[in-house]
């Protein structure tokens, strides 16, 4: 037990749980920013997940207390797997559920959790009914704009507030849930603590470190590498970009997820057919991706879904343009020509035409616009004081702190 219980005044326990163990991109850093951030005079995070992985390392390396709870192999996998199952397996995932859910709800019982917070809807499925059964506030923040079928029924029906990370966001809902459940939502943008920029930085033995030739163009995509992300869309404008400059190399900075080996054999053996494998550069998982931000000229994102892409904001802070598809809140981020480009989904001739536009026309002076327009639009104070206030409604409205 992480907490005895206590008669005294307190601060406010919640507890943020995510169960994709083994992730630590945008949906995963950004709850991790808001744990870390804090008020801890008035606020108690606890995470809490299913495996030990780099999720729960981040976590406990910021000094925050984590919990495993385990549960069925059978349930925690990824990669649409379930969705291929068998009726009866199906059904068992179903009573596995069932019983992390009662798990989950013992736990927060005993440990005096005040507000349970879901980072996708996913979550909502292991923990959305244990939290009710204990009548405590739930909040889901919802990160992208795919629809989720009948996890987004769910989601709606037992949150008591749903966060959405653009206005973008609310594409996942039909027009009926969003007359239905629109009281129950809050637009909050993702905020980031951004440091100076650096235009001086000398990026050559970095280049060299990664196997990239000096003094050559860099295109970068930054995220995991799933269909969603549409990295087959790079692929398909890398050659069209080749064609107009054959000295333009493609850093691709992020790892696998479980599930997803197949569509990564796909996108080696395309590039490979094209004959583009000397130009892509494959880096797997980086925590320090600043540095890979530092040597990039041009950061796109091909995607089929997103929320508010952080990767397009932390880009646009570093001071690159961004290429990137009209999805979720895209669009809210990128609302000028200095920023860069808003692009139409799947197509990979506009993707090339726009990277090569801002290859060969880009200025220092750009860059700092970029880097000043995140500073005063993303703001980390607005980002974490409005999720404070968010909690502090719930609690108030829910129960007195004994």
């Amino acid at each position: 037990m992480l907490y005895q219980n206590t008669k005294y005044h307190r601060r406010i326990r919640i507890v943020f749980v995510d169960v994709r163990y083994n992730s630590f991109y945008g949906a995963q850093q950004s709850m991790h920013t808001l744990a870390t951030h804090l008020d801890k005079s008035r606020f108690e995070p606890i995470f809490v997940t299913t495996e030990k992985g780099e999720l729960s390392e981040q976590f406990r390396a910021s000094g925050i207390p984590t919990l495993i709870l385990p549960i069925s192999p059978l349930v925690n996998v990824f990669g649409h797997k379930v969705v291929q199952y068998s009726l009866i397996k199906k059904i068992r995932v179903a009573f596995e559920l069932i019983k992390f859910n009662l798990k989950f709800a013992r736990w927060i019982k005993s440990n005096n959790i005040d507000v349970v917070y879901a980072n996708d809807a996913r979550t909502i499925a292991y923990i959305g009914m244990g939290t009710k059964i204990n009548k405590l506030p739930l909040i889901w923040y919802v990160r992208g704009d795919q629809r989720i079928g009948i996890l987004a029924k769910i989601g709606l029906y037992l949150s008591d507030k749903v966060i959405v990370i653009a206005e973008g966001a609310k594409k996942t809902f039909t027009l009926k849930e969003l007359e239905r459940y629109g009281y129950k939502m809050k637009t909050l943008y993702t905020g980031f603590n951004v440091p100076p920029l650096n235009n001086s930085k000398d990026k050559s033995c970095f280049e060299m470190e990664v196997g990239i030739p000096l003094n050559s163009k860099i295109v970068g995509l930054l995220g995991s590498i799933t269909p969603r992300k549409g990295h087959h869309i790079l692929v398909e404008a890398a050659s069209l970009i080749l064609t107009h400059n054959p000295y333009v190399h493609f850093l691709v900075v992020g790892d696998v997820p479980e599930g997803y080996d197949d569509y990564y054999k796909k996108l080696l053996n395309m590039v490979d057919e094209l004959g583009l494998s000397n130009n892509f550069h494959w880096i797997g998982f980086a925590k320090d991706v600043d540095r890979y931000y530092s040597i990039m000229d041009v950061l796109v994102l091909p995607s089929f879904s997103e929320g508010l892409p952080r990767t397009v904001i932390e880009g646009l802070a570093k001071g690159l343009p961004v290429v990137a598809t009209d999805v979720g809140g895209v669009r809210e981020i990128i609302v000028d020509d200095v920023l860069g480009s808003v692009i139409d989904v799947g197509n990979a001739s506009q993707l090339a035409g726009e990277v090569i536009k801002f290859l060969s026309c880009d200025n220092d002076e750009n860059k700092k616009k970029r880097h000043e327009y995140v500073v005063n639009k993303f703001s980390l104070n607005n980002y974490v004081s409005g999720f404070e206030s968010i909690v502090q409604d719930l609690v108030s409205n829910n129960k007195v702190l004994k």
